[in-house]
């Protein structure tokens, strides 16, 4: 397998576990976008853990991890029906 890196040199490599099932996806992207991030989001939510009641995540610091992505990026109605599954933490 030939992996290719944009002229930026950054990707992005999201990584979903569930431990206690023995599962994971990892996925990367090309780039380093909000909209990748919200992509990621979306799909955990609606296809990885559909039945979910609760969603906690662990992100690092970066400026497109956060909740204003999903904003960006689809309807305040996706937004406001998937964001109360996940519980995402807000930097200082």
């Amino acid at each position: 397998m030939t992996t290719s890196i944009n002229a930026s040199g950054s990707v992005n490599l999201f990584a979903i576990f569930e431990p206690h099932k023995g599962w994971r996806h990892i996925e990367v992207t090309q780039q380093r976008t909000k909209k990748d991030f919200a992509l990621q989001m979306k799909n955990l939510v609606d296809i990885h853990c559909p039945e979910a009641e609760s969603i906690r995540l662990v992100l690092d610091n970066l400026n497109t991890h956060n909740p204003a992505a999903l904003y960006e990026v689809f309807s305040p109605s996706i937004c406001t029906s998937n964001c109360p599954k996940t519980r995402i933490p807000l930097h200082a």
